[in-house]
């Protein structure tokens, strides 16, 4: 389950890599992907699954209220003989609460900053998230911040940032000092906000990471957090 990158050619570009690199790693299961709107819609893809035991991975970093209300309501009206309460239970957990998630995006970082040959006590590290206006960030990317600060030594200045709420990924961007600004986007498409509202290009000021699904193992990162749920089930 997905978010539509906003273009029915993106979505089967994603769709199709997806599939055809997890679906190997997962076997004898089967996967497929379906978005909330777009050329490839949930309805389309239960229809196709009928007669599957269905579990659902919203492909979502924390446990927000599109998890926890909006996409279970939509799969109610899509499933009307599942109650609310087992729909919510054929949710994996969202990204950040995968027992493999810190090991992937820290083997990924650790990597970029030996590639770039940086410096960490002069990199100033910038973990930007969505993040809501109206609530308090998420314990668990909290959580992983701290984790990532006891594996590096970056700069102090380094903090967990927001693209909607504070402090702001922006306001970070706007103090000038010597250091480099690594942005670490915890955005798993190519979507809006990793295209318009994450800064790219500018090799002086900061280095930004690509998005998740660019990372080296992501589809073994998500084989093994489908496998390890389907354990307990």
């Amino acid at each position: 389950m997905a978010h539509s990158l906003g273009n029915e050619e993106k979505d089967l570009r994603f769709r199709t890599h997806i599939i055809s690199r997890l679906s190997p790693l997962i076997a004898p299961h089967t996967c497929d992907i379906g978005f909330l709107s777009g050329a490839f819609p949930l309805s389309k893809i239960h229809q196709n699954h009928t007669d599957s035991q269905i579990i659902h991975f919203p492909l979502l970093l924390t446990k927000g209220y599109i998890y926890s209300v909006s996409w279970p309501k939509t799969l109610q009206d899509l499933l009307p003989s599942w109650s609310f309460e087992s729909i919510k239970k054929s949710f994996i957990p969202p990204l950040v609460d995968s027992p493999y998630f810190f090991d992937f995006l820290n083997e990924n970082l650790t990597q970029f900053i030996q590639d770039n040959h940086l410096d960490e006590s002069r990199t100033e590290c910038l973990l930007v998230a969505h993040g809501h206006p109206n609530n308090p960030p998420q314990p668990s990317l909290e959580t992983l911040w701290q984790e990532l600060r006891t594996k590096h030594h970056f700069h102090e200045d380094s903090s967990l940032c927001f693209i909607k709420q504070t402090p702001y990924l922006h306001e970070k961007l706007s103090h000038v000092n010597d250091h480099v600004k690594v942005i670490l986007p915890l955005f798993i498409t190519e979507g809006y906000h990793f295209v318009s509202d994450i800064p790219h290009g500018d090799q002086h000021a900061y280095i930004t990471l690509p998005n998740l699904a660019q990372y080296r193992e992501f589809e073994s990162f998500l084989a093994r957090t489908i496998l390890a749920f389907i354990k307990t089930i």
